[in-house]
């Protein structure tokens, strides 16, 4: 297990901590004694909350199931043709479910939410309510690669211990939390993968230099909205809800030349039309306030898209 930036992305941007989706950066020699683990660390015999996730079929990033049709994962790793595993340590195992959108955090840190098709677990990942403090202990988890090069993502998940030293910032400037080395470090593979604090997951594996140090974004800023995403609870289903649209947008950042005047508030959504946070519109008589910039397109009507508008 092992990611950078160049500290390498989780993912594949500056080396995130994906696999192949990202380029790994070299940084400073491996001196990890045990390079057949984690980079470090110990291999894992149960943990039924773990998730793998899969684009074009092929393994690219850990995860945490939070819901019976939710994943946890980082921004990085998402993208088309996506689907998971879940509940079982060995990569290529487990319930295997589509992802049919993915959501990312509204306050741009590198966290997205994998709606599944159906089910795939029953025991989940419980988040935390606050950062652990700097000196605490706490443990890293995921499938990423057990060396700086040459070598596949591990067949069997991982974990490390690593220690607190910071908050800091993930690849996207969001507030991560920032530790060292114990026993093990994250690399490749291991992007979207958890950090946990006394049972409870406090961060999203985000960057590292896959030797000492790493960032996970921490789940604290963006709890109450995962918490609304998912119902509210993670231990009952979410409610039901209409399917997102099959083709989800690349970002949900604004048009690099959005219009120069905003639609008045309470007009009714009309589709090609540029929506700014805030705005409130009308959709079959219910009333909606936009939570993220866009330009709207058709299939993304209010009650589809629960990460751009929110009911009034």
């Amino acid at each position: 297990m092992r990611f950078s930036r160049t500290t390498m992305l989780v993912g594949g941007l500056a080396i995130a901590l994906a696999v192949p989706a990202i380029a790994i950066a070299k940084a400073g020699p491996d001196t990890s004694s045990s390079p057949s683990y984690i980079i470090g660390g110990s291999t894992v015999s149960s943990a039924p909350w773990s998730a793998q996730v899969y684009r074009g079929g092929n393994f690219t990033c850990s995860g945490t199931i939070i819901a019976p049709t939710w994943v946890l994962t980082a921004k990085h790793c998402v993208g088309s043709s996506m689907s998971v595993r879940v509940g079982n340590v060995n990569r290529g195992s487990g319930t295997q479910a589509s992802v049919t959108q993915y959501y990312n955090a509204p306050n741009g840190s590198d966290l997205s939410l994998l709606k599944l098709a159906s089910a795939a677990g029953s025991t989940f990942a419980q988040l935390g309510t606050a950062n652990p403090p700097v000196g605490a202990e706490v443990n890293i988890y995921g499938w990423g690669m057990t060396c700086r090069t040459g070598c596949q993502p591990s067949t069997v998940l991982k974990t490390a211990r690593v220690r607190v030293t910071s908050i800091c910032r993930d690849y996207y400037g969001g507030e991560a939390i920032c530790s060292t080395r114990i026993d093990g470090a994250a690399w490749s593979g291991d992007s979207g993968g958890p950090k946990m604090h006394n049972g409870l997951q406090v961060g999203v594996a985000s960057t590292a230099d896959g030797g000492t140090n790493q960032q996970y974004t921490s789940v604290i800023p963006s709890r109450a909205w995962i918490m609304q995403m998912i119902g509210g609870s993670q231990t009952t289903p979410p409610p039901t809800t209409t399917r997102p649209p099959s083709s989800p947008p690349a970002t949900t950042q604004p048009p690099t030349t959005p219009p120069t005047t905003q639609p008045p508030g309470g007009t009714t959504w009309a589709p090609y039309t540029y929506y700014a946070a805030g705005t409130t519109v009308t959709y079959n008589g219910v009333t909606y306030r936009c939570i993220q910039s866009h330009t709207a397109y058709p299939g993304w009507e209010p009650p589809n898209v629960p990460a751009l508008w929110a009911r009034v």
